[in-house]
Order: C-alpha cells, then sequence, then structure tokens
C-alpha cells in the first residue's frame, strides 16, 4: 500500500515516450512554428471565491518574465489530487512547492511557449475550502466555469482557455465543456473516463473493488490532509498540502481540511451499486449521472475541439477515446499510443529496440493548443483525425475512421479439441467442461494496476502466460503463415452453462510463440446476468453493447445454456508468422475483480453441438496476405 500511495502521490511526474513516428510526419516533431520564448516561469498561489462563498485554492504559472502588456492564453488544471505538495525543511529550500497531480516539467514547457497555467484545488480537496457530495458533480462542473470566468477578467490573459490532465483531471478537463464557456475553445483529456460504471467500476459488470477501496483510501486520506500512509516519508519529506501564499501560520489550511470532512464516502456507496441505472443510496444518483457520455448533448453544442489521449495498456479506458470519437467526431481526434494509464513508457511488448525515438507528447499537445488558443495555422486540424501505434511494426499510424477501414472481421470458431478455426469439421463438435478457478489472477503488473499505478517495481507488462494457461481453458489456431495485425475491437460470441445461478467470464487474446511462450494481448469480462445485448445502446459503440440496466438483466440458471457476445478491449497488435492465436477462458482475476457468492464450480462451452462458438478477429487487409484467411 505504501509504494503505491507514494505511486499515486507523485502521479505523472514525467512522461517519457518512445516511438517511431514515421507514418504521421508532425505527430510529436512539432518545431519552428511557436518556439519557447521564456525561461521558466513565475509563481503565485491564492483564492478564487465562488459564488456561494467557497474559496477554492489555485497555483497560477506564468511565463516568467512575461511583458506587462503581454495577453496569453490560458491551459487549467482541476485536479482531485492535490494541485501541491509542501515539503518539510530544508528539503522546501528545493522545491517550493512540490508539484501534486501536474509535473513541473509539463508546466514548464507550456509556460515557455507562451501560456499561463492554472492549476486548482476542486472543491473539498486540497486546500480548497467545502465539501464533496460526490465525485464529479454539478457544483464541480458549476465552480470550473466559474474559474474560466475568473481567468478571463485577468490582465495577462487574452480570453481564450484550454484544459487539459490525465485521468481524474482528464475528466475535468472534458466536464468544463458542459458549461459551453465561449473562452473554452480547446481540450485534451488524457486517459479519461468516459463511462463511470463501465470502465472504472464495473467493467463487463464485474465489479472491480480492489480498485475502488484502494482510490477510496488514498483520497480519503489526501482530503484529510494525512499523509501517514507514506511511512517514513511523511516524517521527514512531506509536510502536507501546500497552504496558499500568506497562510504563512496554515490557518486557512486547517479551516478548509476541516470542511472535507463532509466528503462523500466513495467506497460506501459504489460498493452496494450493481446495475448501471442503480442509484447510490447516499446520494440517490447512478454513476452514470456523473459520467462524461451524460453529457454528450452539451460537450457537442459547446463546440469546443477535442484530442483524447490514451494507451493500448489503459485499464479499460483506452475504450474511451473512441466512444468519445465515435459519439461526437465533430472538431474531434484520438492518439492512442503503446502505453498506459499515466506513463507515457512505450510497453510494447514486440519492441526490439528498448532506445528507440522520443515521442514529444507535450510537443504534440501543443500543436493543438497552439492552432486553437493561438491561431496558428500549423496544420493539426486538417490531418487524419486519429492516430494510433500498431505493436509489431512499432509504427504510429493515421486513419480516418474507426475502426479502420483496412479491417475486415474475420470469425474463428471454438472445437472440442481445443481449436480455434474458421471451418471446424464436424469431427470437433461438443460441449467442453471447465473446472472453475477462482484464485487465477493477471498479476501485480497488469493494466488494472496502472490506474493507481499501483504496481510493485515497474509499468505495466505481462509475463509468460503459459503457467496461467494450464488451468485455463484454452483454443489455438494453427501457426500463421504470414505476419498477421488484429486491430480494433475483437467480438466474442460464446454458448456457455454453468452448475450455479452467478457467475462471469474472463476472456483473453494471447500470442504463442513457436517456443511456447504466450504473450498477452487483450482481454474483456462479462457477468453472466448483464449478458442481454441493448437493441438500444446507451451510446454508439464498435460490437454489442450490453446495458447492464436493473430492467435488462436475465438470471442465471443451473445447466442452461447463455448466449454471451461481447467485445474485447480494443488493441492494435501484430501476431508473427509461425506463432499461433489463442483464445483463453478464465472465471477469475481475484486482483482486480470480486467473486461472486453463487459462483459456479463448473462451466461448459458449446463448441458446436447445439451453438458454434466463435471469435471475431478484427484483421487488417489485404486478405490473400495473412494465412488467416482463405
Amino acid at each position: 500500500m505504501i509504494r503505491s500511495a507514494v505511486a499515486f502521490i507523485f502521479l505523472f511526474v514525467s512522461f517519457t515516450v518512445f516511438a517511431d513516428t514515421e507514418k504521421i510526419s508532425q505527430l510529436g516533431k512539432y518545431q519552428g512554428y511557436n518556439p519557447a520564448e521564456y525561461n521558466g516561469f513565475d509563481y503565485n498561489s491564492f483564492y478564487v471565491t465562488m459564488d456561494d462563498g467557497t474559496d477554492l485554492a489555485v497555483d497560477l504559472y506564468l511565463p516568467k518574465k512575461l511583458e506587462a502588456n503581454k495577453k496569453v492564453p490560458t491551459i487549467t488544471y482541476f485536479v482531485r489530487y492535490i494541485r501541491s505538495l509542501e515539503l518539510v525543511w530544508p528539503f522546501k529550500a528545493l522545491s517550493d512547492p512540490l508539484f501534486g497531480s501536474v509535473s513541473k516539467e509539463e508546466i514548464k514547457y507550456f509556460t515557455s511557449h507562451g501560456y499561463a497555467c492554472l492549476i486548482v484545488d476542486s472543491r473539498g480537496t486540497g486546500a480548497s475550502f467545502g465539501s464533496r457530495t460526490m465525485e464529479f458533480s454539478q457544483r464541480e462542473i458549476e465552480d470550473m466555469n466559474q474559474v474560466v470566468d475568473w481567468i478571463i477578467k485577468q490582465k495577462w490573459s487574452n480570453g481564450l482557455v484550454g484544459s487539459t490532465g490525465i485521468s481524474y483531471t482528464a475528466t475535468t478537463a472534458e466536464l468544463l465543456l458542459v458549461n459551453q464557456h465561449p473562452a473554452v475553445k480547446a481540450c485534451i483529456p488524457r486517459n479519461g473516463i468516459w463511462d463511470l460504471y463501465g470502465q472504472m467500476m464495473y467493467p463487463g459488470g464485474m465489479r472491480q473493488a480492489p480498485f475502488i477501496e484502494a482510490w477510496e483510501y488514498t483520497t480519503h486520506s489526501l482530503d484529510n490532509n494525512d499523509f501517514k500512509f507514506l511511512g517514513h516519508l511523511s516524517n521527514w519529506l512531506i509536510k502536507g498540502t501546500h497552504p496558499v501564499k500568506g497562510d504563512k501560520k496554515r490557518k486557512l489550511l486547517k479551516e478548509a481540511i476541516e470542511e472535507h470532512k463532509d466528503n462523500y464516502d466513495v467506497f460506501k456507496g459504489l460498493y452496494e451499486v450493481e446495475y448501471r441505472d442503480q442509484p447510490d443510496s447516499i446520494i440517490g444518483y447512478s454513476a452514470d449521472y456523473f459520467s462524461v457520455h451524460n453529457y454528450i448533448d452539451e460537450i457537442k453544442n459547446s463546440g469546443t475541439a477535442i484530442y483524447r489521449i490514451s494507451g493500448w495498456y489503459d485499464g479499460s479506458l483506452v475504450n474511451a477515446p473512441f466512444l468519445g470519437y465515435m459519439n461526437n467526431p465533430q472538431n474531434t481526434k484520438v492518439l492512442v499510443g503503446p502505453w498506459e494509464h499515466g506513463e507515457f513508457t512505450n510497453l510494447s511488448p514486440l519492441r526490439v529496440d528498448k532506445k528507440g525515438e522520443d515521442f514529444d507528447i507535450y510537443a504534440e499537445m501543443l500543436r493543438f493548443f497552439d492552432y486553437h488558443l493561438l491561431g496558428i495555422n500549423n496544420g493539426i486540424m486538417e490531418e487524419a483525425p486519429i492516430s494510433y501505434f500498431q505493436m509489431g511494426s512499432e509504427k504510429f499510424v493515421s486513419t480516418q475512421n474507426w475502426p479502420p477501414q483496412s479491417i475486415d472481421y474475420q470469425n474463428f470458431e471454438l472445437g472440442l479439441d481445443n481449436s480455434l478455426s474458421q471451418n471446424q469439421p464436424a469431427n470437433t463438435r461438443g460441449m467442453l467442461e471447465y473446472d472453475c478457478q477462482y484464485d487465477l489472477t493477471t498479476g501485480d503488473y497488469a493494466r488494472w494496476n496502472s490506474l493507481t499505478l499501483v504496481y510493485q517495481s515497474g509499468p505495466t507488462h505481462y509475463t509468460d502466460r503459459k503457467q496461467q494457461n494450464e488451468r485455463m481453458l484454452v483454443f489455438d489456431t494453427e501457426q500463421l503463415t504470414a505476419d498477421t495485425e488484429i486491430t480494433g475491437h475483437p467480438i466474442v460470441n460464446l454458448n456457455v452453462k454453468g452448475n450455479s445461478t452467478d457467475g462471469g467470464i474472463f476472456v483473453y487474446l494471447e500470442d504463442v510463440s513457436p517456443d511456447g511462450h504466450v504473450q498477452y494481448i487483450t482481454e474483456g469480462q462479462l457477468r453472466f446476468k448483464h449478458r442481454k445485448v441493448s437493441e438500444n445502446p446507451i451510446y454508439e459503440t464498435v460490437g454489442p453493447s450490453q446495458s447492464f440496466l436493473f430492467a435488462d438483466q436475465q438470471s442465471v440458471v443451473p445447466n442452461e445454456n447463455m448466449e454471451l457476445n461481447f467485445e474485447l478491449i480494443a488493441t492494435s497488435y501484430q501476431v508473427k508468422k509461425g506463432h499461433k492465436i489463442r483464445l483463453a477462458i478464465a472465471t477469475s482475476d481475484v486482483e482486480h475483480f470480486d467473486n461472486f457468492e453463487n459462483s459456479p464450480s463448473k462451466i461448459w462451452v458449446d463448441c458446436g453441438e447445439n451453438f458454434i462458438s466463435s471469435i471475431q478477429l478484427p484483421i487488417a487487409k489485404p486478405q490473400n496476405e495473412y494465412g488467416l484467411t482463405e
């Protein structure tokens, strides 16, 4: 817990992105249009008062020695996890303040290019006054609107505002647009949350309680300025939340912290929820009420340009930029790299050259802000709207659509002999039995840990899964006769029955090398009771969509067949010639998702006795160049 908390506090200290950008000339290589003109920044902190009298703590960074009459655009960050920290003496002399949710490198970069940066402790957090009734509340959205009103009245403001951030701060960056403030022209949500229920609380309807519990514990400690969870660090390094300038005796900070005691207990409320439309018993609203997708019409009407950024290993949040694009394509761009949640390090397991070429994420963001906030015609909005990294070819590519038009969905059937084939012969038909294992896990370095940077000694990565696969139900293709690119959302269609009244399934797509090494590609999960496919989806998706609504739940009858049709998390991965593609089935990922009380001890997968279970793989065309096509 100490290690995860430390990582959480110093979240996003730096971004080092390695990638080859040969196929997109400007991506990550912005030079010459807006050179750095300032060296460093001038810092100030103070309170901005809301219309109800609540004071919000802000850190303001202006380009160092900004000319008296110069007016600049502003980049805003509305943070949940402390705008800045105060170190004890003598460490305070080295850095005051110590940057919190936003890195010093990021602020220094944008101020050097002529931007003001404003970091705001959201109501009920950090040094801000007030309390929180819920995360992403209506009051929080209105606060952001009033902060923008304050910004554009300042003598240094050119009247134009952009927003960005990672994770929670990415989500507030986009929720700012709900206000439709005319000054807000550009938004870059990085690793943002599109759907609180489906991507954070209950992916596939499976409760992600370990994450919720860790998140609640950490935020509760931060809100109360309690850093004991940092162990010895709290005694000799971290003094606590940074007070605003002038609050030398921390009187105002102490008063603000006292008001935080009324904050909503997110774990207590969310833990009891099972359905998308189930209201929290404490606040009376469902998670959807606070989700970005609930405000899609207001966000569209804002007219603000959006650049959504994420990574292939970003929990299930990697789907968020694609969902955001499909449901609001106007004036929207998407960038997905070989990254996790907030750590912009190349995690491609197929990478050979570990040094590579630096990918300048800040430069790409600067291009977007320059275009919309400074009126620099650098061509970014004329480029293809979607750019993504292909693991294997190790290249960024661009496309006008998602999924790319170069993709062809091909169907592979599950066989009784554990084969995966486009045309299963009659002698491979039947029911395949599996003894359920409820101690299986994807481990400490899985994509789900990256949501709070809960890892022990390094970033997200998957070791050889051969041993785990021995306790799973697996299906393999023949060896491929050519490199085969899978890009998009694989779709599984399984017919399953179990010997109990509840349960769920985890499906993994994997790459098996000739020497037997098993490499994780992507995954998906679904609780049996949520299996009904929506006829009228809540929002547009690529494949089948479950509503997770109370009215759409379906009972689980022992030994009765159930059709499970759902998407796996998006990916772009090249399986090499001579390798096999594997589909692996499990019934638990115990370190990341709750098991259910009435889960089955056995399940049976129908491999064509009554129903042909299969997976549809989004494979790049042309078909005749790939070994899995006819």
